[in-house]
């Protein structure tokens, strides 16, 4: 988990997983305050992700986006990111 904060505000945080075997990392969830948007933390968060998982040896990086997010879609692949199968999310409680 990465966090973003500004004077001890939490502004932003990126959580992602790491499975070692396969060298795969899933970001689960990654969240900027509506006041920080626009400022380049989004952007700082996944770098730094990425980067610190280069570093563990990842090979694959992978994010779930809503499919009409679009401006956090555009944001992934200004950094690389394709887009790939879109999947309905199955859960059980």
């Amino acid at each position: 988990m990465l966090v973003a904060e500004e004077y001890g505000k939490v502004e932003g945080y990126l959580l992602s997983q790491f499975h070692e075997p396969t060298r795969k990392v899933v970001i689960e969830n990654l969240y900027v305050s509506e006041e920080y948007r626009g400022k380049g933390i989004w952007e700082s968060l996944l770098r730094e992700c990425k980067e610190q998982l280069r570093q563990k040896g990842a090979t694959q990086i992978c994010s779930l986006v809503e499919p009409n997010n679009i401006s956090t879609i555009k944001l992934h692949e200004k950094l690389g990111f394709k887009q790939g199968k879109n999947y309905d999310w199955m859960y059980f409680s």
